[in-house]
């Protein structure tokens, strides 16, 4: 179904029935890279991306080449040979020994499963990364990592997450070209802080909210080129070292009460519509040095770009999640982290080298001309893994197109309450239920969680947790509260998590202490944590907003305070544009309407920071 608006279409959205708009500029780049429009909603694409993505159920198990012991974002009972990265990197086995010819009697995507199934899969996704044993999993030309995800360009990293050139960063989130922080998210260039959200180019503060170029802060917000301020008030150099020296940090009661405090202030504080810096025409949120961007998050230096999330240095693309580097002409790619690739559709992971003209296939890299590929290298002219003339692949790649619309495969699975049947056709991405891990496991839960029984309605499998085979030595409660009385000994407990396994966070009920973990928060006086990393990274992301935009009108009321419309009830201390009337400027926000935060759009919102 669709409907015609202004040159725009209105169309239902295959899975979950809702409508959506395909713009003018859309049909311009669906005929440019030679796609037909998509059937699914923007949200139902991308989380149909997210399944593929697994970055913390990480699992031991045996290399199946080498029989070396590691670690896999494959479970045990995974229908897969799993080989180590060393392995998979090596001349010991060839993905074109799983090549097949191509079957009339049945629909591509089947046959495709049963290559995907077929050939062996990488245990993580680690490219020139060192002295990381137990570093992850995404990681890329980084160093001394311990269980963090989604690292480029990095070193000393722990339990963190989208990090990108940045070195001694524990417990953080999305954090670029920073140094020395703890407790960070969403932050850029800062150095020696704790506890800094949405904050860039500060040093040697904590607590601080939506501040820029600060240093010697303390639990402060909205506060643009400052020094030696303490909520939000000035101080004298002796006066702020007097203050912040009564403030006993080591301390993990008074650390739970600082944390709930700087909530508090965040809830209060001034909130601009978006985080948007230098950035031309652009819509989403977390996106810096970019041009016509719209509706992408957490990116940096991208343009002619739409549908997207965690894209670096990449042009003309669309519904993308996790890629670059230096690419273009990208369309449904999922982890597609090879440099410098190019014309490349409904692609899962590529991480060794330029891929050009590549589509439908996974883990393939330094190659081109592929058709329903899995795990190819330096390669051209291959379907299904097998190997063709120029002129065969050239005459046989559209016959295949041709056939998928012919027989198209029929999904299992369903979200809205239509039984109307989701067929795939060309032009979508890889089916939910092909991707190898639950829907628990992987990027969706983390961003559109879903309970088991919602999981279960929808077709999508669950996975429930592996038993425990250990034993919790000590209890988060008898810790000792300050870091100054932990000892080495505390090195050799099982703690257990205060969670215990009753939160949504995939909780790993237990977890331990590193020597060098300690030796951190000693050095920088924080207390040893009561949550097992998983809870903790949680935590964190219910801080974030979610990958969305509403629309809505900005906040900024008449000049006064806005408790009247029910928010947190900021109060404007700067003339503004509209006067004394409300501001008449609509937004594109990732601050649902019914918030209670003060959003206001950039010219009120510079009126009060700048």
């Amino acid at each position: 179904m669709m409907m015609r608006m202004n040159n725009s279409e209105q169309r239902k959205c295959q899975n979950c029935k809702k409508d959506f708009v395909i713009e003018p500029e859309d049909f311009d780049f669906y005929k440019k890279i030679k796609v037909p429009p998509p059937t699914w909603c923007p949200e139902c694409r991308l989380v149909r991306r997210l399944v593929w993505r697994n970055e913390r159920c990480l699992y031991k198990r045996n290399c199946d080449l080498c029989s070396v012991a590691v670690f896999s974002a494959f479970a045990p009972q995974a229908p897969y040979a799993v080989y180590c990265v060393e392995c998979y990197a090596s001349d010991k086995w060839d993905a074109m020994q799983h090549g097949r010819p191509y079957d009339w009697n049945k629909s591509f995507f089947e046959q495709w499963r049963a290559l995907f199934t077929d050939v062996p899969q990488r245990n993580l996704y680690v490219t020139n990364s060192t002295h990381s044993p137990y570093g992850g999993n995404m990681l890329r030309d980084s160093t001394r990592i311990y269980l963090s995800y989604s690292l480029l360009s990095s070193e000393d990293v722990f339990y963190s997450k989208d990090i990108d050139t940045s070195r001694s960063v524990f417990d953080s989130f999305d954090v670029v070209e920073s140094e020395n922080v703890f407790q960070g998210m969403l932050g850029y260039k800062n150095y020696n802080c704790d506890f800094i959200y949405f904050s860039r180019s500060c040093l040697d503060s904590r607590y601080l909210y939506d501040c820029v170029n600060c240093r010697n802060c303390f639990m402060c917000t909205n506060l643009r080129n400052k020094e030696f301020y303490i909520k939000n008030a000035p101080c004298t150099k002796e006066e702020y070292k007097r203050e912040i020296n009564k403030i006993d940090f080591g301390s993990y009661k008074i650390s739970v009460s600082l944390y709930e405090e700087f909530l508090a202030a965040i809830r209060n504080a001034l909130h601009k519509y978006a985080i948007i810096l230098n950035c031309s025409n652009c819509t989403g949120n977390d996106l810096i040095n970019s041009k016509n961007a719209r509706v992408c998050f957490s990116s940096h230096d991208i343009e002619n770009v739409k549908f997207a999330f965690r894209i670096l240095t990449t042009r003309d693309a669309m519904d993308l999640t996790y890629l670059g580097i230096n690419s273009e002409l990208l369309y449904e790619c999922q982890g597609t982290g090879s440099a410098h690739s190019s014309f490349v559709r409904f692609n899962i992971h590529g991480f060794d080298g330029h891929n050009h003209d590549v589509q439908y296939s996974a883990n393939c890299g330094s190659s081109s001309h592929l058709f329903g590929c899995v795990g190819i290298r330096n390669k051209q002219y291959c379907i299904l893994n097998r190997q063709y003339s120029k002129e065969e692949y050239e005459a046989l790649a559209p016959k295949i197109i041709a056939h998928m619309d012919e027989v198209p495969y029929i999904s299992n699975t369903r979200q809205g309450s239509s039984d109307k049947v989701i067929e795939y056709k060309y032009g979508e991405f890889f089916p939910i239920e092909f991707s190898p891990f639950a829907y628990n496991e992987t990027l969706a839960q983390e961003y559109f969680s879903l309970t088991e029984k919602e999981v279960d309605s929808r077709g999508y499998r669950w996975r429930k947790p592996d038993a425990k085979h250990y034993s919790v030595t000590k209890n988060p409660e008898d810790l000792a509260d300050h870091i100054k009385d932990a000892d080495d000994s505390v090195c050799d407990e099982v703690i257990g998590c205060a969670h215990n396994g009753l939160c949504k966070h995939q909780c790993t009920t237990a977890f331990r202490v590193l020597r060098e973990e300690l030796q951190y928060y000693k050095s920088r006086n924080v207390p040893l944590p009561r949550l097992c990393p998983n809870c903790r990274h949680y935590e964190r992301l219910a801080q974030r907003n979610p990958l969305k935009l509403w629309h809505r009108r900005c906040s900024c009321n008449k000049g006064t305070s806005n408790k009247e419309q029910g928010t947190s009830g900021y109060k404007n201390t700067a003339a503004h544009f509209h006067g004394d009337a409300s501001c008449p400027n609509e937004l594109e926000t990732p601050y649902a309407p019914e918030r209670k935060e003060t959003v206001y759009c950039e010219s009120c919102y510079n009126a009060e920071i700048l």
